[in-house]
């Protein structure tokens, strides 16, 4: 049998987690192993189906994992994006012998971005999960905190937020909004300050949880990074449509950087209406607020646009991605390049090393998917910062800190670093409050 690409990244993951599960808590850094040894090794030590203990969502044939994403609503790009990057990580898994001797289903729920048509999709579904390897959108994640709580189901927040990981049973799998706040603001100071080395930055936020995490990032970069200056806030309600007010907030107060801190569908609104204004900022969004496909809307008005990121940049030169675009062409070739696709995949292969790990115990129930997440360590092949999971405990759960600011491509919509990648004195002391 061909060994897939896929395997490379699943491989070298749960030989670096079976590594951490047999030292106990070790103080190492992981690093990565061999593919083939990987392979082997981990192969020879799978006990058979009957061998394993299972509960909801696991027979002796299939894992079948939920994907709770708004797949019609106004964010349903970016869910349907997640979606796909997992699917086919999955699809290569699968055409490759599966885990556990089990092929691995995903069961989509539809949340449109609702937290309460969430609570429905999910309550839908989750007697026939296992986990849930993506739940799109801080608000749906806090909506459905009890209902994870109570089933005792391993879940993998689609959503830059930090707070999410005070929820039980609920992880991330990289660098949170927090860190790659100050990591771009520290970037920001050096790349786009004065000669007076001071720079004025404003934000424009969704205010709820979501945007009121950035918010407080940005207030506690503005207090400890030497020449930045918080000049203006300003928020947004997730109807809004007309951003007019909160651009001349910006404007009136001399901004000089405006921080977006933001989704897609208010992305265009706000460049576009500053563009329409003649204000001409250094806008930064964070992770979730650029998609490519803005592109077409925005044109140049994105020459001034940067986003910051904890994943690897669409065709960037790195295994992971080499894996990701043959399993694209494979599987879902009409897919556009979109980094929520890689966010997918990265969740994905996060959640393969988790059940190979379980399955290595002996344990897929999800008592036991869950025990497998303490002392993981998943090498992404580039796609992003290491995962290394500590302990249950919220700090314990923070998986990465570093992260890197890109610029984009107007006439492509694609995206290329102007910083390495950084992990700022900030970003490495930030804990969850």
């Amino acid at each position: 049998m061909t060994i897939r690409p896929v395997l490379r990244t699943l491989a070298a993951g749960v030989v670096v987690a079976l590594v951490a599960a047999a030292c106990g808590d070790d103080d190492s850094d992981g690093g990565s192993a061999s593919p083939s040894a990987a392979t082997g090794s981990t192969a020879a030590a799978n006990p058979g189906p009957s061998e394993v203990a299972t509960d909801k969502g696991v027979d002796d044939t299939e894992i079948r994992l939920g994907v709770l994403n708004d797949f019609s609503g106004p964010i349903a790009a970016v869910g349907t994006a997640y979606a796909t990057g997992a699917e086919v990580y999955f699809a290569e898994v699968n055409d490759a012998g599966g885990i556990c001797e089990r092929d691995v289903t995903l069961v989509r729920g539809d949340t449109k971005y609702d937290p309460q048509v969430a609570v429905q999709e999910y309550r839908a579904i989750r007697d026939d999960i296992a986990a849930v390897v993506e739940v799109v959108g801080a608000a749906t994640i806090f909506g459905l905190a009890s209902d994870f709580a109570r089933d005792g189901i391993l879940v993998f927040a689609g959503s830059d937020s930090g707070a999410v990981l005070e929820l039980e049973n609920v992880f991330t799998t990289k660098t949170p909004a927090a860190p790659q706040v100050f990591n771009a603001v520290s970037w920001a100071v050096e790349a786009l300050a004065g000669d007076d080395g001071t720079l004025q930055i404003g934000i424009i936020y969704q205010d709820d949880a979501y945007g009121q995490e950035g918010l407080a990032a940005l207030e506690a970069a503005a207090e400890s990074v030497e020449g930045v200056e918080l000049v203006a806030r300003a928020g947004y309600a997730t109807s809004d449509q007309d951003f007019t007010a909160q651009i001349q907030t910006m404007r009136d107060a001399g901004a000089e950087v405006v921080w977006l801190h933001a989704t897609p569908r208010q992305t265009p609104g706000i460049v576009g209406g500053a563009a329409q204004l003649g204000y001409e900022p250094v806008f930064i969004g964070n992770e979730g607020a650029y998609v490519p496909a803005l592109a077409k809307a925005l044109g140049d008005l994105l020459v001034d646009f940067r986003h910051a990121t904890a994943i690897a940049v669409w065709g960037e030169d790195v295994p992971g991605m080499d894996d990701l675009q043959a399993a694209l062409a494979e599987h879902a070739p009409d897919a556009s390049p979109d980094d929520f696709i890689t966010r997918g995949w990265i969740d994905a292969s996060v959640m393969a090393a988790v059940l190979a790990r379980a399955c290595e115990n002996g344990d897929l129930t999800r008592a036991g998917i869950i025990a497998a997440m303490e002392g993981l360590e998943v090498d992404l092949q580039g796609m992003g910062a290491n995962v290394r999971i500590s302990g249950s405990e919220p700090n314990e759960k923070i998986p990465a800190r570093s992260s890197r600011v890109l610029e984009i491509d107007p006439e492509t919509g694609l995206s290329s670093p102007v910083s390495d990648w950084i992990e700022s004195d900030l970003a490495v002391g930030w804990e969850l409050p």
